[in-house]
């Protein structure tokens, strides 16, 4: 709080008490000159765009509020009566004819509403009653400043060039900053003489320099992730012109602060030399008593940042400055060859009540004035850092929270070396702690050899701003955060805007339950799950806060709730669980799970709102839903019942004709321990992803031929792909092949329009889920109504496929691991080695050689490496086998080659385009009846202990390996499956030609693939006329556009076999509306609906053996 009351402003009458009465919104009171009349206005303004409200006047300051005396005027948060700033403004000083002159803002301030006219050569302060302050809101189109904001253009009031023409235009143009909440402008000169005058404040009282200060003030205010944290921020543009006939020589200026940050008695004061920031924060954790104006515990810091300030010329054509003027236009300006002089000095001066010394109080004269902007003490005496002893012009430049460096907590924590006494002539050497209190500073720019020729421009851009953190330090810490954040969207020109999740794309699919309920699949795309978006503008790089995708919400709302009264999850205050439903969520499986942030409560003390820690994931209140947190992907939800049955007359069951409304919800999650706080999660914004549904009946002329729940087989007979219909007015008439590649199980789903001849790839690069098989469909995707369900096949489930008896979940089985064509099977498995391993498939008695199975040793060839093998049995096309005897008596260890022996069969691999075929041998055994030298098993249970290995490698009967080594010990082979046969009776015997297939586990294998084909609802050709048409025709469809279903009907004047497909616009075929049906002669129609295609155009084509003809058609959706 000041003490000081300053009462002479000055005796120029530039305004009239009833032309102010004129222009509501204006606030002002009048100042007396001692000695002088007659009165004159001081003129203020509330500026309140966000959090900061403050005041801003028509002499050059701004933060005081004149209305009564010693009031501060910088209040945060706004409504809080509780201040950060007393006053603050731009003053500057230079020598003209080596006569030093003053333009000083401080507590009342020497300019007043005009400009300067020196049309004569001689510069003239002119004013009327058009120059004063200007308020524009975002929203105001006809308030007086409003209508009569040309009036300001020309001199430098910021508008919005609507028609890029780059002149004014009244009725098009919309005055004030871009997107700014308010903006406030004001023509201000320091020429007139009367206002001048030493007891200012910050001294004054020479004559003028003739400077024209155009001058605007604006604010951002919004919820966005990028427009919140300006919700903390001010910004302020000044233009100096040099209206004088003269250089200023030798100028200097500075921001001139009296900072009350709360309680005035107990701050501190420090900058940041590399952001230009000056700052003010709290001595201790508790500012005063916490009644208003004071903070109480945890209080904030202030700032004030030159986020452009004067240009100086270097001459090097690497240096250039990039600006816009004003800020937020279009108009970029480049200046090759310059730099910023940035903040050249940071220093403070004290009230003589502050128990400073003398050469550091107030400033009295205009030369003390000068010295403070210069950087040095008022009688010229230079500041010394504590530490080095050296001479400085930025003091307190150390960081408050880690206590490194120079604070006034003294140097890096020692209190005893917080300052250095000194005046001219005194002790430069003796260190001193430094007492909290109230303080005064400058933040300076320009310099003393700095020369403004006449008419020349400088510019500066300002930032005021205020920041709260865990604790008085802490806050310091967020203040330079923020500030980091203005500066980067001020070099943006404000135009940053952060990637938005993009949004699922959902598709409902209807399944009948009774002829007026239904059960709902609610689908959705993958779009939202490649979001990864590192945040550079609120942190640095090293903070790598990215926000990364982690899950799905699915919430039910009540149908009646209107879109403006859905939640903010980030306001917890405006969640209401009796209109809003959280059903499920599905996050990935990275121990994040429960999100916690600290979030408004919407409970205020003093007018400011109290924050706590509470779970933005899942929204507080809402409950937390089954299998969350780590419940994996899923982007499949079946709804079964509303959970407002209270809007449906009692009834739970999801009713045809009823609207339900549902939200599928994608959120990312910051992955940075310095996230900001209300900001950990983002979310798709819930009005965009709002879904209406009114679910109806199936159309009562359409057969669906896969129904909701089917399970489509594939070629293979294990479970690492299961197709499962979930949209079954969405199949089509395609074939489909999902491919994977080893060893990382990544696959591929392509699709066939035209039976196998081409594909497309519908996704590429998907990874097999690793664990929980079958319980979530984290790499599942949904094309054309079916759900891709991969598993990646168990670490157990290897080689054969094994029995599906026991467990068929567990061993991921469809059917048995072979199959046996056509189907008068003559040979199954024997018990030859089961009791001691047993084999994968134990009615085939089949194994791949690994551990725990067989033998219970692996063979060489890796588990990726089995194929589907086709073994063909004929009397005819035979091969030769490696035929081995089992010399051991015992225990059955050593197969030993004998010789290479003719088989009934061949062996081939035919899991491929090029099918090969492979070596294969048999092991013969004494045991139990004497070896013939030939492929005979048994009909005995050990199938007369008979063995059969097939190999890995291309038929070739001469093979040293094979014929040199131990065939029991199957690591030294290439063994892809070893087989016990046993003949079902005596007299059991193959036909020619008939084959046994055996089906490994494909999921994890190089080039294996799963195919299967789909058929699409029919919809059946209608004979409308029993009239012979003279001719054949396609008539246009009907109606077209259409959405979601049309017509189509053709002419036939003889029986023919009709086809009539849909194409896209590459030509692709997308639907086969009728495929090769004979119809009789007559008029038909047949229907395209167009559900699960995208809106375009489409060609429809009929075909005959006589006749052919395409036509155009449009599905808008």
């Amino acid at each position: 709080m000041k003490r000081k009351v300053f009462l002479v402003i000055s005796a120029l009458v530039f305004l009239f008490t009833g032309q102010i009465q004129s222009r509501p919104d204006i606030r002002f009171m009048d100042y007396a000159h001692s000695g002088f009349f007659p009165r004159v206005i001081h003129e203020q303004v509330r500026f309140d765009p966000n959090n900061i409200d403050t005041w801003i006047q028509n002499t050059g300051i701004f933060d005081q509020d004149i209305r009564t005396s010693n009031t501060p005027g910088g209040m945060w948060p706004k409504g809080s009566n509780k201040f950060f700033d007393f006053t603050v403004g731009l003053s500057m000083g230079a020598y003209i004819d080596g006569v030093l002159k003053l333009a000083s803002a401080s507590y009342t301030g020497e300019y007043a509403p005009g400009y300067i006219s020196n049309s004569g050569g001689v510069p003239v302060p002119v004013t009327n009653t058009n120059f004063k302050l200007y308020k524009v809101t975002s929203t105001d189109t006809t308030s007086w400043d409003y209508i009569n904001w040309g009036l300001m253009v020309p001199y430098g009031a910021p508008y919005v060039d609507r028609n890029l023409n780059g002149q004014w235009d009244q009725g098009i143009d919309k005055p004030g900053i871009v997107n700014a909440v308010q903006t406030v402008f004001i023509c201000m000169t320091d020429g007139f003489p009367e206002t001048h005058n030493q007891s200012e404040g910050f001294s004054g009282g020479t004559a003028p320099m003739f400077c024209e200060m155009h001058f605007t003030a604006w604010g951002y205010k919004g919820d966005s992730l990028y427009s919140l944290p300006l919700n903390d921020v001010q910004f302020f543009y000044y233009e100096i012109i040099n209206k004088s006939t003269k250089t200023w020589n030798n100028t200097v200026m500075g921001l001139v602060n009296d900072v009350d940050l709360g309680d005035a008695t107990d701050d501190y004061i420090g900058c940041d030399t590399a952001a230009n920031l000056s700052y003010c924060y709290n001595f201790d954790n508790t500012d005063g008593t916490g009644n208003p104006p004071s903070y109480g515990a945890n209080p904030p810091a202030c700032g004030f940042d030159y986020l452009l300030s004067p240009l100086y010329y270097t001459g090097n054509t690497n240096d250039s400055v990039v600006y816009y003027n004003p800020p937020g236009s279009n108009r970029r300006v480049v200046k090759k060859g310059y730099k910023q002089f940035g903040m050249s000095s940071f220093v403070f001066f004290a009230g003589t009540s502050s128990g400073g010394i003398t050469c550091e109080y107030d400033p009295s004269l205009p030369i003390e004035a000068y010295r403070y902007l210069s950087g040095i003490k008022k009688d010229g005496a230079p500041w010394f850092h504590p530490s080095t002893k050296q001479r400085t012009k930025k003091l307190y430049t150390g960081n408050p929270e880690s206590s490194e460096g120079w604070t006034e907590y003294g140097y890096n924590g020692n209190v005893n070396m917080a300052k250095i006494k000194n005046c001219v002539g005194g002790d430069t050497v003796t260190t001193f702690p430094s007492p909290s209190g109230d303080r005064r500073f400058m933040m300076n720019t320009a310099g003393p050899t700095f020369n403004v020729n006449a008419n020349d421009t400088m510019r500066i851009v300002l930032s005021q701003m205020v920041a709260k953190g865990l604790n008085n330090k802490n806050a310091v810490t967020k203040l330079k955060l923020l500030d980091r954040t203005a500066q980067v969207l001020y070099d943006l020109n404000f135009k940053a805007s952060f990637p938005t999740l993009p949004l699922p794309v959902v598709t409902k699919s209807v399944t009948p339950k009774t002829s007026t309920t239904c059960d709902m699949n609610l689908y959705w795309n993958d779009i939202a799950e490649y979001f990864a978006v590192q945040d550079t503008i609120f942190h640095t790089p090293a903070d790598n806060n990215t926000y990364r995708f982690q899950g799905y919400e699915i919430y039910e709302v009540d149908k009646n709730l209107p879109v403006s009264s859905l939640p903010d999850f980030g306001k917890p205050a405006t969640i209401n669980s009796n209109n809003i439903k959280l059903l499920k969520i599905f996050d990935r499986r990275d121990n994040i799970g429960v999100v916690v942030d600290t979030l408004p409560t919407g409970v205020f003390i003093n007018g400011e709102e109290l924050y706590s820690p509470l779970p933005i994931v899942p929204p507080y209140g809402l409950g937390t839903p089954a299998d969350f947190p780590e419940s994996g992907l899923s982007r499949l939800i079946k709804i079964t019942q509303t959970q407002f049955p209270q809007n449906y007359g009692g009834n739970p069951d999801i009713q045809y004709g009823q609207t339900y409304k549902f939200i599928i919800c994608a959120y990312a999650v910051s992955e940075s321990e310095y996230f900001r706080r209300g900001f950990r999660v983002i979310r798709n914004p819930l009005s965009s992803v709002l879904l209406s549904i009114v679910p109806q009946p199936p159309p009562s002329n359409v057969t669906y031929n896969l129904h909701n729940g089917d399970t489509v087989n594939t070629n293979r007979r294990d479970l690492g792909l299961k197709p499962v219909v979930v949209g079954q007015e969405y199949v089509k008439n395609a074939f489909y092949r999902v491919i994977f590649r080893a060893p990382d199980t990544a696959y591929s789903i392509l699709r066939s329009m035209n039976n196998g001849i081409s594909f497309d790839t519908l996704k590429s690069g998907l990874k097999v889920t690793p664990i929980y098989y079958g319980k979530v469909h984290d790499s599942s995707r949904i094309y054309d109504g079916i759900l891709f369900k991969t598993d990646r096949v168990r670490s157990y489930n290897i080689g054969v496929i094994k029995d599906p008896t026991a467990s068929p979940d567990s061993f991921q089985t469809r059917s048995f691991g072979y199959q046996y064509l056509p189907v008068n099977q003559y040979v199954t498995g024997s018990k030859h080695f089961a009791t001691i391993y047993g084999f994968q498939s134990r009615s085939m008695s089949m194994s791949y050689p690994s551990a725990g199975t067989f033998n219970n040793l692996s063979s060489q060839l890796k588990t990726y490496q089995t194929r589907k093998i086709k073994i063909v049995f004929s009397n005819v096309n035979k091969q030769y086998a490696y035929r081995y005897l089992d010399t051991s008596y015992v225990d059955d260890k050593y197969f030993i080659y004998r010789s290479a022996t003719q088989v009934p069969f061949r062996v081939y691999m035919i899991d491929s385009t090029a099918p090969r075929q492979l070596n294969c041998a048999f092991v013969e055994s004494n045991d139990v009846q004497p070896a013939t030298g030939q492929w005979a098993p048994g009909a005995d249970s050990l199938g007369r202990k008979l063995l059969m290995y097939v190999f890995n490698s291309n038929y070739d009967t001469n093979i040293a390996n094979y014929k040199t080594k131990n065939l029991y010990l199957t690591p030294l082979f290439d063994i892809m499956y070893v087989w016990a046969p046993r003949l079902l009776s005596p007299s059991a015997n193959f036909n020619e030609g008939d084959s046994l297939i055996i089906y490994p586990y494909q999921i994890t294998m190089p080039g294996a693939y799963y195919e299967f084909y789909t058929v699409a609802p029919t919809v059946p050709v209608i004979n409308i006329s029993t009239e012979i048409p003279d001719k054949y025709d396609l008539m246009q469809n009907y109606p077209n556009p259409f959405n979601p279903a049309t017509k189509i009907r053709f002419d036939l004047p003889e029986k023919a076999v009709v086809t009539i497909r849909i194409y896209n616009v590459l030509g692709q075929v997308v639907a086969t509306l009728v495929n090769r049906q004979l119809l009789d002669a007559g008029k038909h129609q047949t229907e395209f609906i167009g559900d699960g295609y995208a809106s375009g155009v489409y060609f429809y084509r009929i075909e005959s053996d006589k006749f052919t003809q395409t036509k155009r058609m449009v599905l808008l959706k």
